[in-house]
């Protein structure tokens, strides 16, 4: 096809970050003990999927939503767009089937994410209403790879496993009704009912605030229960906080929008990824 645009096409950019999750999983599951190959091919798992399920959407939006985007551009068929999107799945699952069969949880996760994206996309377009819409983004995009990291590399979960699924489901949350508030105006021509379209802009950046106030709690009661997990959690904590304050500033879809890429995110991961490697360095040398 000319002038194919492959990073495009995949939306790359949009989910790259992600991956950081997967790398916490790997990391929380074995601490230095790495299986670097499995966490290699979990990288490319994740990556495949993820490039279905964007890529999926974008088509979706197009095709449904009359959006105009990447795929109204692309000048070919409907069937070749199709074959590119399928592509990456059917990748995902050989790698599934081949390098994790007896990883039960992996197959499950993996089940998990192709079906609940593929309806959240395609008919019956779960994204249409915000009951499924929220919990789809923020359990695909942060439970679902954190367990895809974590089991390619051990089958039996720890505490680090259940505490990072809890930040990272919160925080996909808080991040996918900010993007709804963005898109506010784009979603309502496309009859897509978001929670920012039925409760409002001020009703949607009290959602976030509540979500942040429950971590903050989390986070405050692990710390008083467990001195090992204090500075994960106090990270925790401060990017929390500086999430509430970064929300109220919220007025328009227009102001949702500048703050998308802007909620810290990525620092919290870097600072999270150095404190573990910290800790469990401390361990692995001392012994």
């Amino acid at each position: 096809m000319k002038g194919f645009d492959f990073l495009k096409f995949y939306r790359v950019k949009d989910w790259i970050k992600n991956l950081g999750i997967v790398l916490l999983g790997i990391l929380v599951a074995k601490n230095l003990e790495i299986d670097i190959l499995k966490g290699i091919i979990a990288f490319l798992l994740s990556s495949f999927l993820l490039a279905y399920a964007f890529s999926l959407n974008d088509y979706s939006d197009w095709l449904f939503g009359k959006e105009r985007n990447y795929m109204s551009q692309l000048k070919t068929k409907k069937r070749n767009k199709l074959i590119l999107i399928v592509f990456p799945l059917i990748i995902s699952l050989f790698i599934s089937l081949i390098f994790f069969a007896h990883e039960v949880m992996i197959i499950i996760s993996f089940f998990l994410f192709v079906i609940l994206y593929t309806f959240y996309s395609y008919p019956p377009r779960w994204k249409k209403n915000w009951k499924f819409s929220l919990f789809i983004n923020a359990f695909c995009l942060g439970t679902l790879l954190l367990f895809i990291g974590y089991f390619s590399q051990s089958s039996n979960p720890n505490w680090w496993l259940f505490m990072f699924s809890f930040i990272y489901f919160s925080y996909l949350l808080s991040s996918e009704v900010l993007h709804q508030i963005s898109h506010i105006r784009r979603d309502k021509k496309a009859n897509i009912k978001s929670f920012p379209i039925i409760f409002g802009i001020k009703g949607s950046v009290q959602l976030i605030e509540l979500i942040q106030f429950i971590v903050i709690v989390f986070s405050i009661s692990g710390m008083i229960a467990s001195q090992k997990l204090f500075p994960i959690l106090l990270v925790t904590t401060i990017f929390s906080v500086f999430r509430i304050f970064r929300v109220k500033r919220i007025k328009t879809h227009k102001d949702a929008n500048y703050l998308r890429n802007k909620m810290g995110g990525i620092y919290e991961g870097i600072f999270y990824l150095l404190i573990l490697l910290l800790t469990f360095s401390r361990v692995y040398f001392s012994n």
